[in-house]
């Protein structure tokens, strides 16, 4: 029952397994994994969940990270950022987006 006009919302977990059956069950909509920490095997991963995006733990990025995830076209999201120092350098190395506790302090600093 979601709006023709409206964008899909996006189907998001750390758990492979309920990605998957996300898949199965609606494969047309976007999925997103999130990593809590930083995996070298993050490319095998978001392929087999069939990801459009990946989304990240703030305090796992660097700028080598980013560039990595960046450099073969996924979108990357980071999460939980309040500091809007690092929200903005993150987004100045290429981050789509970042998640905050309190988006309006981020926005007003950007």
């Amino acid at each position: 029952a979601w709006p023709e006009r409206d964008l899909l919302p996006m189907i998001s977990s750390f758990d492979m397994d309920s990605l998957e059956m996300a898949a199965q069950l609606e494969p047309h909509r976007p999925r997103c994994l999130l990593f809590r920490e930083w995996d070298e095997d993050w490319r095998q991963k978001v392929s087999r969940a069939g990801a459009c995006a990946m989304s990240m733990a703030v305090d796992q990025l660097t700028q080598a990270r980013v560039e990595e995830i960046i450099r073969l076209r996924i979108p990357l999201l980071a999460y939980t950022v309040n500091d809007p120092a690092r929200a903005k350098e993150l987004l100045a190395w290429g981050v789509s987006a970042v998640y905050a506790d309190c988006p309006c302090a981020i926005l007003s600093e950007l």
